[in-house]
């Protein structure tokens, strides 16, 4: 296929995903609403690979402004599949046909949710300014991969508690939580910094 056809695929591509980008999730009754999450979950997770394959497999031959515009792309979706995987996540908390509602998790104890998030915070110290290890490309990416795994549930799961029950937890935890969370999203930023520079050395 000529690069004309994957940039054209690629606008595409972007064009579908603009709906998603900073889109929230509806406020439905629990037994509609999985359904609904299931299904924008198939969506947009398509998109999501879709648009990834291209700029890893052609982004060293992709015009640099489309290639950032779809970089952009691509973090807004994964914003919006987190969002859809807390959203299903709660509703794990919620019953019969009640109304879904993030203040059903808040009636959770207090104490089990601050001791949650400081057993994170010690579990997220090792990637706190973490250095990319070099290595032989195709042993990093699968570094790489396994890192992003690790990093990302640890941030969504601080996030979540965060979001939630922020206003709850004490101000010296609250704070800590928040500086943890700067700092692995900065080493979430550099793993997809490090795979997307050896998917464009690939395609040389």
């Amino acid at each position: 296929m000529a690069s004309s056809d994957y940039e054209s695929q690629l606008r595409q591509l972007v064009a579908q995903s603009k709906p998603y980008m900073g889109k929230e999730i509806a406020e439905l009754e629990s037994n509609v609403i999985k359904g609904w999450l299931q299904e924008e979950q198939i969506k947009v997770n398509k998109l999501y690979q879709q648009i990834d394959r291209i700029c890893r497999l052609h982004g060293s031959i992709l015009p640099a402004k489309l290639f950032n515009e779809s970089r952009d792309t691509i973090e807004k979706l994964e914003e919006y599949i987190f969002k859809i995987k807390d959203a299903l996540y709660d509703l794990k908390f919620v019953g019969g046909c009640q109304p879904f509602s993030s203040f059903v998790i808040m009636s959770l104890p207090l104490i089990n949710i601050e001791s949650e998030l400081r057993q994170l915070m010690v579990k997220s110290k090792p990637y706190m300014a973490k250095e990319i290890v070099t290595q032989h490309s195709t042993t990093m990416r699968g570094w790489i991969q396994d890192e992003q795994q690790i990093v990302n549930k640890l941030y969504q799961q601080m996030e979540r508690i965060i979001r939630l029950h922020g206003t709850m937890l004490p101000a010296k935890l609250f704070n800590e939580s928040r500086e943890c969370l700067e700092e692995l999203e900065d080493y979430i930023f550099r793993l997809k910094d490090a795979m997307f520079h050896l998917s464009r050395i690939a395609g040389r």
